[in-house]
């Protein structure tokens, strides 16, 4: 029967030790190098970002113009609107819509223009839907073709204002409309 002895308990004891100091010192040294490679890395990127090294391979983020998206309007979105709403019936009062063309030259650029107002009401009789003719909702305010073209040729954007959730005249259940 073999025995051990203390010693060969110390040794054990001992070796184990030393292979463990070397673990620990080989994951601190790997930790210290991957914490001297961020901070080299942030250094330099905010020495790239203070500088403007390497603007020469910056990305350009315009799009291209075969790729673009084509508006259906005729007139791009200004960058800032600056407009006054029209109702339908201050369509009628004669000359109106010129003065607020004439607002152009404050720095109008927009126009909102009631196309169906709260009340139910749309503002025009040419081209008006047939539910509105037959409820009578539809009003004579003004005709939109001419509208339209005369706000588009001063350059103004107009914008069509459909109110679609309050309805008093159309939501009355009445089936003579329906049919």
């Amino acid at each position: 029967m073999a025995t051990a002895s203390n010693i060969e308990y110390g040794e054990a004891r001992r070796v184990r030790r030393e292979a463990r100091r070397r673990q620990v010192r080989r994951r601190r040294l790997a930790a210290f190098g991957v914490l001297a490679a961020l901070s080299v890395a942030a250094v330099l990127g905010l020495v790239q970002l203070v500088t403007g090294a390497g603007a020469a391979g910056t990305v350009s983020l315009t799009p291209v113009r075969s790729a673009a998206v084509v508006s259906p309007f005729r007139a791009p979105l200004p960058e800032e609107i600056r407009g006054v709403h029209v109702t339908g019936p201050l369509m009628t009062l004669t000359g109106k819509l010129d003065s607020f063309l004439a607002m152009k030259k404050d720095g109008l650029n927009t126009i909102e223009l009631d196309v169906k107002d709260e009340t139910g009401n749309v503002a025009f009789l040419k081209g008006a839907p047939v539910l509105a003719l037959r409820g009578h909702a539809a009003r004579g305010y003004y005709d939109p073709a001419e509208v339209v073209r005369k706000v588009h040729k001063a350059g103004v954007y107009l914008i069509g204002r459909v109110v679609t959730f309050e309805d008093p005249i159309t939501s009355v259940s009445n089936p003579a409309l329906l049919t």
